[in-house]
């Protein structure tokens, strides 16, 4: 199986870094378990990121949009929404619990 080359998009670089923010401003442990997540998740992506599920923002955007949801250990949702051309998957925004749809 081929690897894919992940790439995280500034949009989504800024989405993470404004997440990340805001969990170290409630708890630093939290803050560093989400990092940890976050970072997991873009590995995943190296393996057949295809398998992941269309966003329901996909036919907006007039390409295929994947998200990759992953979880923190007390269970908040987090949704990283991506896309796939050939070989390489840019990572394009990072959403947080109670966020809208892009």
């Amino acid at each position: 199986m081929s690897k894919y080359r992940v790439i995280v998009l500034p949009r989504a670089q800024e989405d993470a870094q404004r997440i990340f923010n805001w969990l170290r401003e409630h708890s630093e442990q939290g803050a560093a378990t989400w990092l940890a997540e976050f970072f997991s998740s873009t590995d995943v992506l190296e393996n057949s990121p295809e398998s992941w599920s269309v966003a329901d923002e996909s036919p907006h955007k007039g390409h295929v949009i994947r998200q990759l949801i992953f979880r923190t250990p007390h269970g908040r949702p987090y949704r990283m929404l991506f896309r796939v051309e050939q070989q390489v998957v840019h990572v394009m925004h990072v959403r947080g619990p109670g966020q809208p749809p892009i």
